[in-house]
């Protein structure tokens, strides 16, 4: 079998090998259908298209390539919406399109109109605040993702002109 090819979908600077023990418990009207490990790459798409996805769904009003679970570089957790036709919830509430959206352990995903809750496990370890059961959403834009790469590539220009100057020096 071929490995599985993401091209509508490119890896943020921040990506990383998984530092963290995750895994997302898939449940159904309150009995739990299975629990996915999420520890093998840096990130997983979740679609119905079987043949290009990591995650397969089966439900009409999930995209052939809906979503992506990405780890960062930090060990957490985020969502990204691939531009689904019928939205990805977390917790109840929509998530914007194309935008990284943080989950954690306890955080319930939920794709298009499917019955079907995904459950997040693992993490680092964090305090649960019985008192605030609504959290604020946090969003790593697009937008903040390229001006990070656009900066990231002066500063590799800048180092690379200052050796290659140092080396002219030394000759000389």
């Amino acid at each position: 079998m071929e490995p599985i090819t993401h091209q509508d979908y490119i890896e943020p600077f921040w990506s990383s090998k998984p530092l963290c023990d995750y895994s997302l418990e898939v449940m159904k009207e309150g009995a739990i259908l299975d629990d996915i490990p999420l520890m093998q790459k840096p990130y997983f798409v979740i679609g119905r298209q079987q043949d290009i996805v990591d995650i397969f769904q089966e439900n009409p009003t999930i995209s052939r390539r809906h979503a992506v679970i990405q780890h960062k570089d930090t060990g957490d957790l985020f969502i990204y919406d691939l531009g689904s036709t019928h939205g990805t919830f977390v917790n109840k509430r929509l998530i914007p399109k194309q935008q990284y959206v943080k989950i954690q352990q306890g955080d319930m995903i939920r794709f298009g109109s499917s019955s079907r809750w995904f459950i997040v496990n693992g993490g680092p370890e964090q305090e649960v605040d019985e008192e605030q059961p609504h959290k604020k959403i946090q969003i790593v834009s697009k937008r903040q993702n390229e001006e990070f790469l656009m900066k990231q590539r002066v500063e590799q220009i800048k180092r690379m002109s200052l050796k290659s100057k140092w080396k002219k020096l030394r000759v000389n």
